[in-house]
């Protein structure tokens, strides 16, 4: 009885091992999909982050006065007179 156990047990793994490392089964294709659907995910709970931030940034453009002057001294590279002016390169993957 053992030993039929053990031989249908090892029947199982053999073939458990074989879907997991053959590319036709579809197994680790699924893994593959699952991974990439995660990426996606991610990708776009950031996306959708920075929506929210620029939604944010907006409102205050449409009704803060000093958000709106704060904006163009950055985009002007301006200060007030008593102000210094430290300018950074910006970098692709940032617009603020």
């Amino acid at each position: 009885m053992l030993g039929r156990l053990l031989t249908v047990a090892a029947i199982v793994a053999a073939a458990l091992g074989y879907a997991f490392l053959d590319r036709d089964t579809g197994v680790s294709t699924l893994l593959q999909l699952r991974a990439e659907v995660a990426q996606g995910r991610a990708e776009s709970d950031a996306l959708r982050d920075r929506i929210d931030s620029l939604r944010a940034d907006a409102r205050a453009l449409e009704s803060d006065p000093f958000a709106i002057e704060r904006a163009i001294r950055e985009d002007l590279g301006l200060g007030r007179p008593d102000d210094v002016v430290v300018r950074f390169p910006r970098s692709e993957s940032s617009s603020h």
